[in-house]
């Protein structure tokens, strides 16, 4: 799969900034109902709170799940010396991958 035409370092920018409009103008119009701007911020302070700041990622790979495409990281942060696995779940829609999830 080529997700060159995804840029997994802007969604990133916009999660650590907290920009909603950014951040949520990757995913899928069904996640968006589901990924309000509070639902958002209140995920996005956790994170912060628990991981940190980001740092880097290394790139581990992706899955084929159904019609979907999971793409692998493993993150660092500053609040842990843990590798963070971080997954990224993307749909071919209208001929654009659409984020359908992203986890770390």
């Amino acid at each position: 799969m080529r997700v060159q035409h995804f840029s997994l370092d802007k969604l990133i920018d916009a999660y650590e900034n907290s920009d909603y409009i950014e951040y949520s103008q990757l995913f899928s119009k069904d996640v968006r109902k589901i990924l309000t701007k509070s639902v958002f911020l209140a995920g996005n302070k956790k994170i912060k709170y628990d991981l940190g700041k980001y740092i880097s990622r290394e790139y581990l790979g992706f899955l084929k799940e159904n019609e979907m495409t999971v793409v692998l990281w493993k993150a660092q942060f500053t609040k842990t010396q843990n590798d963070v696995l971080v997954r990224l779940t993307l749909s071919k829609q209208n001929g654009k991958n659409m984020v359908m999830g992203f986890y770390y």
